[in-house]
């Protein structure tokens, strides 16, 4: 059977993210760069080093081209598998879950994961753009836009007349 559950965060997605894969994005492109880095660097300190040596120009550059051309694969396979192995272990999972899960823990989740990050926001130096009650709501094919939970503007118990009219009476 073809997954098709995703979870997708929107606007800040760093926390989520981090829940998700498991290693804030951050550091998953630190270690990209730092993979780059050293294999583009390798090729130039071997070069720098058969110059020294006084060996052949030619073999000295074909040497540099073939550790250029490996290095750049070796960075790419690396972060490649970096990626899968993080996916296996951390995210797959998750989504493996979220396939199975009725609508009400769906909307669970959604609001967890949105107060996850409202914790995180406000016990670090970030500033804190997340916060306060969240509105859910869950959307499927059947049912349409249906809230699960809702905050008011407004204190219900004092606009009685307001949820009269919008029910219909009821």
């Amino acid at each position: 059977m073809h997954n098709t559950a995703t979870v997708i965060p929107f606007a800040q997605s760093d926390v989520i993210e981090t829940f998700m894969n498991g290693v804030h994005p951050d550091y998953t492109n630190a270690v990209d760069e730092l993979i780059k880095y050293i294999a583009g660097s390798y090729p130039l300190k071997v070069r720098e080093l058969l110059e020294k040596e006084e060996a052949g120009s030619e073999l000295t550059e074909r040497l540099v081209r073939a550790l250029e051309e490996y290095g750049a694969d070796a960075a790419r396979d690396m972060a490649q598998n970096f990626q899968r192995e993080l996916k296996a272990k951390n995210s797959s999972p998750i989504v493996n879950a979220v396939t199975f899960l009725p609508k009400d823990e769906l909307a669970k989740l959604a609001e967890s994961l949105i107060n996850l990050t409202s914790v995180k926001r406000r016990m670090s130096t970030d500033s804190e753009t997340v916060g306060g009650p969240s509105d859910v709501a869950v959307i499927t094919k059947g049912d349409g836009f249906i809230w699960i939970k809702r905050k008011h503007y407004f204190k219900s118990e004092l606009n009685h007349h307001y949820f009269e009219r919008s029910l219909g009476g009821a």
